[in-house]
């Protein structure tokens, strides 16, 4: 991914909510798009997640995003969505 899309592309993330940032990985998660996402993609998103108020420590080895559950924001904590449906 060139530069400039991915600039594009972060301006995007940063304009979604919390949720909708959720939301995103989740998406991208169901349809394998993060497979065949170009260089730099994950990093982005990383990045993005790790500038908010979030404890990201399902989805992240502390240098790279993991792509392994759907998760879902539990008071500022995201958590992989079966812990949460298991509590229900």
């Amino acid at each position: 991914m060139e530069s400039r899309e991915l600039q594009e592309f972060e301006n995007d993330l940063i304009e979604l909510t919390d949720i909708d940032l959720v939301d995103r990985y989740n998406d991208d998660l169901a349809t394998d798009a993060w497979k065949d996402a170009p260089t730099g993609y994950s990093e982005v998103m990383l990045r993005e997640f790790q500038s908010r108020d979030l404890d990201i420590s399902a989805i992240t080895d502390g240098d790279t995003l993991l792509y392994n559950t759907p998760v879902v924001l539990d008071d500022g904590v995201l958590r992989p969505e079966r812990d949460v449906t298991d509590r229900i």
